[in-house]
């Protein structure tokens, strides 16, 4: 077996698509957790696993059967910052245009960034309530059929924006985005990891 393992936009996507939970979808969450976008070895992840090695080597392989994890022989490890909960730092990058909001399903904003400030609280509002009442919303991912998440497009005056449901366990976030989403970079794994760090961990 490869000696590096990481964490894939993918398997992100199946995280993130279903507020199940399972031992597969909790395995990952403690990788996210402990690794973000990085690669880490075969030891390390039975420091964090709490699984015996045939019992790790058994679900290494169904996850990357699955298309969730990547191997390579050899990868340098690096460290990642637990303590770190700044989410604004990161929203920027998940848009072409740099105008993202974080939302709870109350419509609370988290935090946000790029959209004018008379707007965020609308938005919000308008994107959350909308994803309660939508049955695809509610229903389980279990099947990523076209590769990610369901979404939703809203459009309001001159604003087109694109909504993410966000599952991190049984808590669920809307991802409000302006422009063009750009979720598969490494702002969009610490984005996820400090939300797993804070609502999981």
């Amino acid at each position: 077996m490869s000696a590096h393992f990481k964490l894939n936009y993918s398997g992100l996507n199946y995280l993130i698509s279903s507020p199940d939970s399972c031992q597969d979808r909790n395995f990952l969450f403690n990788l996210l957790c402990h690794c973000s976008y990085s690669s880490t070895s075969l030891s390390s992840l039975q420091l964090i696993s709490n699984m015996d090695r045939k019992e790790l080597t058994k679900t290494l392989y169904r996850l990357l059967k699955k298309g969730w994890l990547s191997s390579s022989e050899q990868i340098n490890e690096s460290k990642v910052h637990i303590e770190e909960y700044d989410f604004s730092s990161y929203l920027p990058d998940l848009s072409s245009t740099g105008s993202v909001i974080l939302a709870d399903m109350s419509g609370l904003i988290v935090s946000s960034a790029g959209f004018p400030e008379d707007k965020i609280a609308y938005l919000a509002a308008s994107a959350t309530s909308l994803l309660k009442i939508n049955e695809a919303a509610k229903s389980r991912n279990l099947e990523l059929c076209n590769g990610a998440p369901w979404t939703l497009n809203l459009t309001w005056g001159d604003l087109n924006v694109m909504i993410q449901p966000i599952a991190i366990g049984s808590v669920q976030f809307a991802l409000i985005v302006g422009g063009c989403p750009q979720f598969n970079n490494q702002s969009f794994y610490q984005l996820i990891a400090i939300l797993a760090r804070r609502y999981i961990k």
